[in-house]
Formats: structure tokens, sequence, C-alpha cells
């Protein structure tokens, strides 16, 4: 996989603002071992005769293309202590389509690297925070059995001695093989001849082997060994491995969105260059500092980190005190390139006379606007029944509610002891409720 450089912007104003992103740089080639591959080949091979009866046991579960190979779901997805957030991944390198040297994914672009054979899929942000929360697993993209399970290889091989990984391979009803490489070391959820079904959680995702930081490397080989790369295109298409796309839903080349808002004590720092070497970023210089409860005169930063940001998108960030009033406002533009990863912040400091309760923090991007929740002096409780709209509330003690949420609108309420909902309260079809018990200082 690709590793990268940063480059900071600071924009000079009445407040704090800046944006960090990163460019790409020198490579890290982190496909599949052949003598991995060669191996496993010879292992499905002995077990095919139990792909009759899989066939079976996944009749109308398997998605299959008019060309009668598997259609693969999404590799990865979030752990249940990482639901609300937005998203968690972004996708770094495609498979290298081109010849020779040149480097040339299915779009006809260079979002690739010479050689590459998968597709890079990382967390973000906050990768080595994720990673070591175990906020993220690799799925099993559809049904199958179990190959080979590899484990025991240290999850944080930041130096590119060795190839060696964690993985998984399944084979699949139609005798294709899929890798997932970089797992957790001892985070295995399945063993060597399970059977398992699409979506179904079978490791941990960590940065085990030939990797910078923590990724999915997803490799794809057809029922004869050859290379498949599942993305396909109409036009532009560079894609010659195959003749159609293998995903049921095929992502976007690009998916602009906004991965986390996130309210912090101090500036964060998602990469820095590792102890060894300044070409490869790792753990040492990951700061979060994360803080979701804040007093009167304290310094914050408003941060917001974004998946596949595109020339001249836009977007507002609002801050609003418990009664709605907008207290800090900041209207941007990306005028640079596209970036897989890239996040900005604002610095602000609350007055002394900072009115106690939640705060809201908001970024309208792309016609969506994603929030954020946060606390000013904690209260100890809420007792709600009049509420409309979006809205959250976070308190020490407890939160009572008699209140209605109506479709289309979103409820988040956190905390300490307990959540009551009282005769009168009601969700209705189309809203989203979120209720969760921890304390105000608690943060993903």
């Amino acid at each position: 996989m690709k590793t990268y450089n940063l480059k900071i912007i600071l924009i000079n104003l009445l407040l704090i603002n800046s944006s960090v992103y990163i460019l790409a740089q020198q490579p890290a080639n982190d496909n599949m071992q052949e003598s991995d591959l060669i191996r496993i080949r010879q292992k499905a091979a002995l077990k095919y005769h139990k792909l009759a009866n899989l066939k079976q046991q996944f009749n109308g579960e398997q998605r299959l293309s008019s060309n009668h190979h598997v259609l693969f779901g999404w590799p990865m997805r979030a752990a249940e202590n990482y639901v609300d957030q937005p998203n968690y991944y972004s996708t770094v390198n495609y498979w290298d389509l081109g010849s020779g040297s040149s480097e040339v994914d299915w779009q006809c672009n260079g979002r690739t690297y010479d050689g590459h054979n998968g597709v890079d899929i990382a967390l973000f942000p906050f990768w080595w925070r994720m990673k070591d929360n175990f906020n993220v697993y690799a799925v099993a993209a559809a049904p199958g059995l179990v190959v080979e399970v590899q484990n025991g290889y240290a999850d944080e091989r930041c130096v590119l001695a060795s190839n060696t990984s964690n993985f998984i391979a399944i084979m699949h009803t139609d005798s294709s093989i899929s890798y997932y490489v970089h797992l957790k070391v001892n985070g295995m959820l399945v063993s060597e001849d399970d059977i398992v079904y699409e979506g179904q959680a079978i490791a941990y995702i960590a940065s085990s082997g030939r990797s910078t930081y923590p990724h999915l490397h997803f490799q794809v080989e057809d029922e004869n060994g050859n290379n498949i790369e599942p993305f396909k295109n109409s036009s532009p298409d560079c894609n010659t491995l195959n003749s159609d796309s293998w995903w049921q839903n095929q992502k976007p080349y690009w998916e602009p969105r906004i991965n986390r808002i996130a309210t912090h004590y101090g500036k964060p720092a998602l990469w820095g260059p590792d102890s060894q070497s300044s070409d490869y970023w790792c753990k040492d210089n990951e700061e979060p500092k994360l803080k979701n409860n804040f007093s009167p005169l304290d310094s914050i930063y408003l941060a917001y980190y974004f998946q596949d940001l595109q020339t001249n998108d836009d977007w507002t960030i609002t801050l609003r005190q418990p009664d709605g009033t907008a207290v800090f406002t900041d209207s941007r533009t990306h005028t640079g390139s596209p970036r897989p990863f890239t996040y900005f912040f604002n610095g602000y400091r609350f007055a002394s006379n900072a009115p106690s309760g939640t705060w809201r923090l908001a970024v309208s991007y792309r016609s969506v606007t994603y929030v954020h929740f946060l606390t000013v002096n904690c209260i100890s409780f809420y007792s709600l029944s009049s509420q409309t709209g979006d809205y959250g509330r976070i308190a020490s003690d407890n939160i009572q509610s008699t209140a209605v949420a109506s479709s289309g609108d979103e409820v988040r309420l956190q905390a300490g002891n307990y959540i009551e909902f009282k005769p009168g309260f009601r969700a209705a079809p189309g809203s989203t409720l979120k209720a969760r018990i921890r304390s105000c200082s608690s943060v993903d």
C-alpha cells in the first residue's frame, strides 16, 4: 500500500483554522505472497468436494452474476462500538492494471501503485486508535468455506522487512477465493473449515505484515487462480482482468462524505513518522486528544474528517449553544486535488459565561448535515417533553422523556445512569433513536 507525506496549511484568522492532508509517495507492496497463494489453491482443491453441500446450503443466499461468478458485498463493517460515527473507512488503492511500471487503476487513473494486486481500504480517522479499540471487522464478502487462517504475526509492523501477514482465505461456491489481509493478531473470529455467510465478521482489521497503517487488503482470484479486480466500469474502462463487476452494488470511484466530527482539547494529529524512518507513517505521533465535556474559558478544537474530498467542494461548520444560538460559523472551499482522506479543524474558546448543557456542532457538506453533540459543565438530568426535529442531550445522571420523535427525526440521548421513556413518548416509523448509558467524558 502507498505511504504518505504530510502537507500542512495554516490559515491565520481570528481563530485557529487548519487543514491537514496527505500526498501519495513511495509504495509498499502488500500483496499475498505467491508461496501462500500456491499452498491455499492446493488446500482449496482438496476441499472442493465440500462445495456441493455449500451450494445447497447457500441456496437463496448466494448471489451470482449472469456469468455465474459470485457477487461480493463490502468486505468490512464497523463494529458495534463504532456505530455512532458517520463512516469508518476510505478506499486508498485499487488494483494496478498497467503494463510494465505504469500505474493504472480500473478507472484509468493512478489511484494504485506498481504491481498492486488488491484493493486497500484504510480505517479513518485515527486508524491506530480504531485498531486498538476493535472498531472495524473484516467480514466475509460472500458465503463460503474458510480454507486457511494465518495468525500470530504482530499487528503493528510499520517497517517493510517482511510480507508475512495475518490473513484469512475463503473459497466460494464458484471456486473463487477471496483473501483478507493485515488482520489483527489473535483477532480471528473463524477457523479453517468453518462455513461463513455473507457479512459475517471473520476478524478485526489491523496492520500486520507489510503494512504502514491499519487497513484491509482485499484480494480475489477466480476458480483458475487468475487475478480479479472486482471493480469494473463501462467507460472509461481499464480493467482487462474480468468482463464484469464482481460487486453486488459497486461503490463509486470516489465516495465524498464526512467520516467523523469530533471535539478535541488540543490540535489532533493522525499520523507521523515512526522512530525508524521518516518515510513511513506509524503510531508514534497519533494524538487524538478527543474530549466531549468542557468548562467555560476552555479552548476547543472543532474537527471534521473527510473521505474523498473533491476539488471545489465547500462546507459550513456551525457551533450552537444549548438555546440554539450560533456562537461560531465558518465556510470553506477545498481548492486542491481530491483527497482519499483529509481533515480540517477550527479553534474556539468558550466564553466565561458559556451556558451549561448540550451543545451542537454541525457540518453541512454535499447537502448532508453531520452532527456531533458535546457538553459544557455536563448537567445532571434532562426532562424532555415537547422536543421536535433532530436533537441530542447528554446528562451525567439521567434523561426522562415523554417527547415524540416524528418521521425523519434523529434523536441521540446519552446519560451516565439511566434513560427513561415515560408514557407519551413515541418514536414514529422513519425516525431514528439512539440511546446509550455512558459518562459525559466518554468518547468513541
